[in-house]
């Protein structure tokens, strides 16, 4: 019996497949394994099968399990067909536009998006007939969208994004667990056939749509060519080249007249890779209508190679293109900048594990860390983290961890900050944290880059100084008060003798003394600051008052010096009134000992909103610019313009910094060199909030 006989009888895989209720892979494989029993047909060997020997497999047991395989699926994806639309659309709704969208797109999409679920739900075992449904709906996509003025890009990602539904869905139910290696792939390769037919009917559409109005074939692409910069190719099945874009010449070197005269694209590919772009268009072949994506080197008409991003979509069964469409886009500066970014990013690897300091990102709010080499002394983070506050910081110094944040992320500028951590063992240390934010061109932060040191060492130093200049500071305190006695006795003895040289002496010995005190209290003071122990008794008090009491013990050690005073009537503030009574006899006593050949000094108040301001303006030695940020540090004293030093250690600027913090106010200084400064603090009037 000849072929053609028995040609109508038979039975194609997909028809096949149709008839049992099971996967046209199902069919090739039992053909493979004898199983079911028929013949050949054509140059590619399809298979053909008869009825009869299709029936007989109806009985076997097997058949029933092959038909039942995607039941489960089926009634999963049918009876959560709503969550699934809800995510997809969501995503895709999120992309074109989101809450800008008209509702009447939004409730189309969804309505596309159950048609999809449903199409693929109805057809996991009929695959001949969902291809026929995908590519009615790929054009239904297309022209809805393209009437609502979407990109191709924009229609397509629809597709994805309800796939990436589908499969969260199934793996939230535990369902993909019970499937066989062959199963999960066949699955997957409907899924994926139906989604790539999807996308590839809406890409012909858009096409088609476009290019309506045009009548000539030749000329359609034409127009959609020379719009293009990428290089763009028509092919045939076996490579020869039917036409090419005017960009080959500015993409390849090569004019459209030369690029047709090649055997095929694929020569210009080195042979090193050639190969593996030769499979991707045989593969593509196999499917009508199927995109294959893929970069790779090819050699330019110049002599030398440039990179390209080829897009490779199977239209040889469109009426209008037949052929395969190869669009090539020059990436080869991208490459470059690529590699120039691994190699930057190798050499930072290196710099990072060279150094001893603790390494760290974090993303542009802070709110994640991307990050972090501890290098024995942290935690090392092995993925993104959210809860590094609460993992890393001792909870004493989150707010003050946060504030320094807030600053930095508002200002764009660098973040630096000393506080306790938790180390690798659990217990807590001390890290000087310094970050710096890395802008792109537009000044945006796209993330902070930062380093730690470790200074537990240093800290405890720290701390045993203050309890030596605190025990040191207490020792001294007695006896000098004691000579302080003695001296200002034998004072009074030598001036009822007459003896007034020596009473003379003794009065300079008390100045002296009188410093000396000044000296050990401040260091008290620095000690009690470190440790948290400076006391502080708050009330409402008359602050012009106290700068009119200030000012006139101030200006009996001054002769020199007229302090002049400038007041701004005010109501009561709210504070500790010696404390801050400290701070403006700092002011003053630095403003006298810094303008040696000053002839005044201005004290000035006023009071603006909620906030009370004090300014002490001198006119002496001023302080440079670079010196500005310094001048609040423990221990910084100015030199004179011939490197000459004042007295004092450097201790009072200090103290009145913290003791303003401790009002939460805040304290400045303006200056120029050479001029004078100008040294300031505010407070609020009425009661505060401690932080």
């Amino acid at each position: 019996m000849s072929i053609n006989k028995i040609e109508p009888k038979l039975l194609n895989v997909q028809r096949s497949a149709a008839f049992l209720g099971v996967n046209p892979a199902t069919i090739r494989k039992w053909a493979k394994t004898n199983q079911l029993n028929g013949v050949k047909i054509g140059s590619r060997g399809d298979w053909r099968f008869t009825r009869e020997a299709l029936s007989k497999l109806t009985s076997n047991p097997s058949i029933k399990e092959e038909q039942k395989k995607f039941t489960k699926i089926k009634q999963l994806l049918k009876a959560n067909e709503i969550a699934i639309q809800t995510s997809a659309t969501s995503q895709h709704t999120h992309l074109i536009g989101g809450d800008s969208l008209p509702k009447e797109h939004v409730t189309k999409y969804r309505k596309i998006h159950t048609k999809m679920i449903r199409a693929i739900a109805n057809n996991l075992d009929d695959f001949e007939k969902g291809t026929k449904i995908f590519q009615d709906l790929g054009i239904e996509v297309a022209t809805d969208a393209n009437k609502d003025g979407l990109t191709i890009e924009e229609a397509v990602d629809g597709t994805i994004f309800l796939k990436q539904a589908i499969w969260k869905k199934l793996e939230e139910t535990g369902l993909l667990k019970g499937l066989s290696t062959q199963d999960l792939f066949e699955f997957s390769q409907i899924i994926g056939s139906y989604c790539d037919i999807l996308s590839s009917k809406i890409a012909f559409t858009y096409h088609n749509l476009f290019m309506e109005e045009i009548t000539s074939s030749e000329k359609r692409f034409r127009v959609l060519t020379e719009k293009n910069a990428d290089a763009i190719a028509l092919v045939d099945r076996k490579g020869k080249v039917l036409h090419a874009s005017e960009s080959t010449k500015k993409v390849m070197g090569y004019t459209p007249e030369e690029f047709k005269k090649l055997s095929n694209p694929f020569e210009l590919v080195p042979p090193n890779e050639r190969k593996l772009v030769t499979k991707l268009f045989e593969k593509l072949l196999k499917k009508p209508g199927s995109v294959e994506r893929t970069k790779y080197q090819i050699m330019h008409k110049g002599g030398y190679a440039i990179w390209v991003e080829s897009v490779m979509s199977n239209l040889l069964e469109d009426p209008d293109v037949k052929a395969i469409v190869i669009n090539y886009s020059d990436i080869t500066a991208r490459k470059e900048s690529d590699e120039k970014v691994r190699k930057s990013e190798e050499r930072f690897r290196a710099l990072v594990n060279a150094t001893s300091e603790v390494v760290y990102r974090m993303s542009p709010d802070w709110k994640e860390m991307q990050e972090l080499r501890g290098k024995n002394f942290l935690i090392d983070t092995e993925e993104p983290i959210t809860n590094w506050l609460e993992k890393y910081t001792h909870p004493d110094d989150k707010l003050q961890v946060k504030e320094a944040i807030k600053k930095s992320i508002r200002t764009k500028s660098f973040f630096q900050l000393e506080y306790k951590i938790k180390q690798v063992d659990g217990t807590y240390g001390w890290i000087f944290s310094r970050a710096i934010p890395i802008l792109d061109k537009k000044g945006k932060i796209i993330e902070w880059f930062g380093a730690a040191s470790d200074i537990t060492k240093q800290k405890e130093l720290e701390q045993q100084k203050d309890s030596f200049l605190g025990i040191v500071s207490h020792e001294l305190k007695t006896p000098v008060t004691s000579i302080k006695t003695y001296g200002q006795v034998l004072e009074k003895i030598f001036q009822s003798k007459g003896d007034v040289k020596a009473a003379e002496m003794l009065s300079k010995m008390d100045t002296q003394i009188n410093r000396l005190n000044d000296l050990i209290a401040d260091l008290l003071d620095v000690t009690k600051i470190n440790s948290g122990q400076l006391q502080f008794h708050e009330d409402y008090f008359d602050f012009n008052e106290l700068v009119n009491e200030r000012v006139e013990e101030m200006q009996r050690l001054s002769e020199k010096h007229k302090i002049i005073v400038v007041l701004t009537s005010m109501k009561k503030v709210y504070g500790d009134r010696e404390r801050l009574g400290q701070v403006l006899t700092n002011f003053i006593t630095n403003a006298i000992k810094y303008s040696p050949n000053g002839k005044k000094i201005i004290v000035s108040t006023f009071s603006k909103g909620k906030v009370t301001t004090l300014s002490v303006q001198d006119f002496g030695l001023g302080i440079a610019k670079e010196n500005i940020d310094q001048v609040f540090e423990q221990f910084f004293r100015v030199d004179g313009p011939t490197s000459e030093t004042f007295p004092g250690l450097g201790l009072g600027l200090y103290i009145s910094s913290e003791i303003v913090k401790r009002e939460v106010g805040k304290i400045w200084v303006e200056s120029v060199k050479g001029e004078g400064s100008t040294f300031s603090f505010s407070i609020p009037i009425k009661k505060a909030i401690h932080a």
